[in-house]
């Protein structure tokens, strides 16, 4: 099992050094990254000290596989990206469980009706 803190300011975003160093509040969150690495597919969860699922990741031989989920605190999907034999095709992001916003390999940028996106 490997544990990672991570510290994050009241706007939502990790960074120690901003944090502490311009008198933030800051409030931590002991991350765990927990795998099943039977077979040659591993599928591995980050969750939160809570127990909360905050990211699901694929591997297939060694290599980032299938989709790649992040969830934000209340559960929702806000990311997924897809990957085969190691390299990201596509991301997609999320706001209120719809689709907003997709990226594909090449950079191309698709919005989405009711993204708000500029």
């Amino acid at each position: 099992m490997v544990r990672i803190l991570l510290l994050f300011s009241r706007f939502g975003f990790g960074c120690l050094l901003f944090g502490l160093s311009f008198g933030f509040s800051t409030h931590a969150f002991a991350q765990h990254k927990d795998c099943d690495t039977s077979g040659r597919k591993v599928t591995c969860s980050i969750k939160d000290s809570l127990g909360y699922v905050l990211e699901i990741h694929r591997y297939k031989d060694g290599l980032k596989w299938g989709s790649w989920e992040r969830y934000n605190y209340n559960g929702q999907l806000i990311e997924k990206n897809y990957y085969k034999r190691g390299e990201r095709k596509w991301t997609f992001f999320y706001r209120n469980e719809e689709l907003i916003k997709s990226i594909n390999k090449k950079g191309k940028v698709k919005k989405f009706k009711g993204c708000g996106c500029t």
